[in-house]
């Protein structure tokens, strides 16, 4: 039995054979993986990058092979015992929009995805080392979706009311845009435009968009697509920064067309930089893309949002 069909077997089953030993040595080949993406030349990391992916995913298995699973045609949901119901609601809707998201960037997946439901967010955040102010409902890690069980964050009542609140504003829809970006860029796509076209997308199939505020940015100014690149995550202000990259892919598909956001993840997947991709499709570098959209938004308004933001 290979290394993957024992990792799939366990998964199945929520029977551990002893995978400690499997649990170190991915560990280590991982750690050799991610050596590798940095050192390597372009043309080979991306066949790292699948490689990592691949370590990940069976780590992942191997580290949860206790907990029992539900499969479908695309996706492996590893739940705790006492999820059960929510564990089914996030296996349908993650088959309910995957042809959407897949057909919309030519992505096939050869193997099923896997995706880990979490009974608390103490334990969601513990996981990425969150502080416990984070209240996300979900997030995409390596080849992985992790998301909060519904029934933690949804009021208890109807269980089809609770199914049809997940589906139109739980996070399965925005993190399989994020994990679907990032297998066909193969990693190289900069974090503010992975998460703009998550939310577009997101937008699209489920009509949720993050709230609206009561100021624009003449009140305050937008954040550097650059700055945003390199410290996404300690912008002071987040709200702001997902709202600018929602914004910047709706600028993308209404002054260029929805074409535009494929023909820069071709460049993109081919390990051309954004900058690169923006010239070469829209004839313009970043800075330039920035001012233009800054002049778009003046124009028509731009709010912020009010409301804490529940997916990375």
């Amino acid at each position: 039995m290979s290394i993957t069909s024992f990792a799939n077997h366990q998964m199945l089953s929520g029977k551990c054979l002893s995978p400690s030993v499997f649990v170190k040595f991915f560990t280590v080949v991982l750690t050799v993986i991610i050596a590798l993406l940095i050192r390597v030349p372009s043309e080979i990391r991306g066949y790292a990058r699948s490689l990592f992916w691949e370590a990940s995913r069976i780590q992942v298995l191997l580290n949860t092979c206790d907990m029992p699973a539900l499969a479908g045609e695309h996706f492996f949901v590893k739940y705790n015992k006492d999820d059960l119901e929510g564990a089914r609601i996030v296996l349908k809707t993650a088959e309910r929009y995957y042809n959407s998201v897949a057909n919309d960037y030519d992505f096939k997946s050869t193997k099923p995805l896997v995706v880990v439901v979490y009974s608390s967010r103490q334990e969601l955040n513990g996981f990425f080392g969150w502080p416990a102010s984070i209240s996300a409902m979900g997030a995409y890690h390596a080849g992985v979706i992790r998301v909060l069980a519904p029934q933690v964050w949804i009021l208890p009542g109807d269980p089809a009311q609770m199914e049809s609140v997940f589906m139109n504003s739980g996070p399965m829809a925005h993190e399989l845009t994020h994990l679907v970006l990032d297998k066909v860029t193969e990693g190289n796509i900069p974090r503010w435009f992975t998460e703009g076209v998550a939310q577009n997308e997101e937008y699209k199939l489920t009509g949720f968009q993050f709230g609206g505020g009561d100021y624009s940015l003449d009140k305050k100014s937008p954040y550097d697509f650059r700055k945003m690149d390199r410290d996404f995550d300690n912008l002071p202000d987040q709200v702001l920064a997902y709202r600018q990259c929602f914004s910047a892919i709706q600028y993308l598909e209404q002054e260029y067309g929805p074409d535009s956001i494929h023909q820069i993840l071709n460049v993109l997947a081919g390990g051309g930089s954004i900058s690169k991709a923006m010239d070469k499709v829209l004839g313009v570098n970043l800075e330039e893309f920035q001012s233009d959209w800054e002049s778009w938004v003046f124009k028509r308004g731009f709010s912020k949002q009010s409301e804490p933001l529940q997916t990375f």
